[in-house]
């Protein structure tokens, strides 16, 4: 067996070793040549037995994310169990730039990758759900929940509107897109968030080409904005998604709340829309895993999210 750079004449056989996962892998993209700075650090290598490539993997830097090095193995049948995927990983340890741990993510499917990376020095770190709820009314037992939660919010002195129906407030672009930073920030606190400018904030939350003012909906604490949860165009797919749904640490009592009543508003609104509906949410966000579980939502395979050990980062 030989592990060698990956090279441009590899780049049909990894994107065939790698397509049976195209459709559950959010990071197949990160298979390829060598970058450096100012892109993310990234190196690929390839084990090949007689000529054929039994696996991949690649060390990449995740920019928004950069607490910990990623790094992401395919392969074939074999690769897992016949010492390839070892050497593999044991190499691309080795290209670390630094000493940041690795962080890897598997189909909840791939029980031989799940295996593996928990016998070589990982751990379970997250569950991400991703799914697709069609175009229908929230079932009525939910629905009871939406309203008992919106009159609870308003009884405690928080105003519920769409971003486009905000009679009498302005809220300056730079205090929205701080708003959407800061609960990102809080929703990933198990993949630290680097610190975000206001330009970068603006861009990666207020996307005009995503926006849907009348489908962002918004509790505010007199005219302060305090949480938020929205329906926002995809440029890859379909549907609309559901994006950035929480609420500030100061509404800690009525969190819950104002979760359920904010995403109720807009799961209502595409369903009288007929839009069906693009979720995704990690296990770590309590109250929104909650409201989806509850939902008729068409799941893909769960992804799994795992961290490197300390003691295991060298081994």
């Amino acid at each position: 067996m030989l592990i060698r750079p990956w090279a441009e004449p590899d780049q049909l056989s990894v994107a065939s070793l790698v397509g049976r996962e195209a459709s559950t892998s959010p990071q197949l993209e990160v298979h390829g040549p060598d970058q450096d700075r100012p892109r993310p650090f990234s190196r690929t290598l390839v084990a090949i037995d007689q000529g054929a490539i039994l696996g991949v993997g690649t060390l990449w830097e995740n920019a928004l994310h950069p607490a910990r090095w990623r790094v992401t193995l395919h392969g074939q049948r074999g690769f897992w169990t016949e010492g390839s995927a070892a050497a593999l990983l044991a190499q691309l340890r080795a290209l670390r730039p630094d000493h940041r741990l690795l962080q890897t993510a598997m189909s909840a499917l791939d029980a031989s990758g799940r295996e593996f990376v928990q016998q070589h020095g990982f751990a379970p770190l997250m569950r991400t759900r991703r799914g697709v709820l069609g175009p229908a009314a929230v079932p009525r037992p939910l629905a009871a929940e939406v309203d008992a939660a919106e009159t609870r919010v308003a009884a405690a002195g928080y105003r519920v509107a769409p971003l486009a129906g905000l009679e009498g407030v302005q809220i300056p672009g730079d205090t929205l897109a701080h708003l959407h930073a800061e609960l990102y920030r809080l929703g990933h606190q198990w993949d630290p968030v680097r610190p975000l400018s206001d330009e970068e904030a603006t861009a990666l939350f207020l996307d005009r080409r995503e926006l849907l003012p009348e489908a962002m909906y918004l509790a505010l604490a007199e005219k302060r904005p305090v949480a938020v949860a929205s329906l926002r165009r995809s440029e890859t797919s379909p549907h609309v998604e559901l994006a950035w749904a929480g609420a500030l640490p100061a509404t800690t009592a009525h969190e819950g709340d104002l979760v359920v009543a904010l995403v109720g508003r807009c799961l209502r609104h595409a369903s009288a829309a007929t839009w069906p509906v693009l979720c995704e949410v990690d296990e770590a966000d309590t109250h929104l895993w909650r409201l989806l579980d509850r939902l008729p939502v068409e799941y893909e395979p769960d992804w799994l999210t795992f961290a490197e050990l300390p003691c295991r980062s060298t081994a």
